[in-house]
């Protein structure tokens, strides 16, 4: 009796199914079927909050992405669209970028609920400009900014920062 190559490909793929689908009923028995919170029972949107030397503090409503770096280094960057309203921002990091001179600052980022309550604060200390660069998003299958779907393209601005602290404040 002789098998098909189709038949041995479609018994393949229903057993791989079957070990799927039975690892996904396993991974929910373990740790439940997810959480089911209130809009205002989670962060649903972020300020970010730069602190100067002197005590000065800049707040930014409008970063789009939050990203953390993981190393032996506390680092992490925030994505955006470059806009009008970020102009402070854009001064400040340039200011902190001076060559030859490292101007050091705080960041904090307030992870807020629908409601306006704070969740958590994230804190950075002693921070650095470790790199700033813009790029063009010219591709409709990477994550859109925009909800402006006659864009034929985005442009994004990254600003990734080392620092020497990290803590959370809830």
């Amino acid at each position: 009796m002789m098998i098909s190559k189709n038949a041995i490909l479609i018994l393949l793929v229903a057993i791989l199914g079957m070990s799927m689908l039975s690892t996904a009923t396993y991974l929910t028995d373990v740790f439940g079927k997810g959480a089911n919170l209130e809009e205002n029972d989670y962060a649903t949107n972020f300020v970010v909050r730069f602190i100067d030397v002197g005590g000065n503090e800049y707040e930014f409503y409008t970063f789009s992405k939050i990203g953390f770096v993981r190393s032996v280094d506390i680092k992490f960057q925030l994505e955006s669209i470059p806009s009008k309203d970020k102009q402070p921002y854009y001064e400040f990091i340039s200011k902190s970028m001076i060559s030859g001179e490292t101007k050091r600052f705080d960041v904090a980022m307030d992870l807020i609920a629908a409601d306006g309550s704070i969740v958590e604060t994230l804190n950075y200390k002693s921070c650095i400009v470790d790199e700033y660069f813009v790029y063009v998003n010219d591709s409709k299958g990477k994550f859109s900014f925009l909800e402006n779907e006659n864009s034929k393209l985005e442009i994004h601005d990254i600003t990734k920062f080392a620092c020497s602290g990290f803590s959370i404040d809830v």
